[in-house]
């Protein structure tokens, strides 16, 4: 009995919830081999605080593409255009 797990942000409506399940039954049936009936899945949902990248929840990514002040964690170049000093 395959079981799968999805984990999602909160926000999705219960129509695409439903499309996604059919769709990952059917491609677990279609790659496994199994009876449908036998397929169980899990969806996690949640909130944007509980999930991070780069050291920013998905809560925060939200209000930076909301104000438009993007940061490049990976460089650590911010947004701005002041020169950057001696360190």
């Amino acid at each position: 009995m395959p079981i799968i797990q999805v984990n999602l942000l909160e926000g999705r409506t219960v129509q695409q919830k439903r499309s996604m399940i059919a769709a990952v039954t059917e491609a677990v049936v279609e790659s496994l081999g199994v009876n449908p009936g036998s397929v169980r899945i899990i969806i996690n949902e949640m909130i944007p605080e509980h999930y991070a990248v780069s050291g920013l929840s998905a809560g925060e990514h939200a209000l930076e593409k909301r104000n438009g002040a993007r940061a490049d964690r990976h460089n650590g170049a911010a947004s701005t255009s002041a020169p950057a000093g001696p360190r």
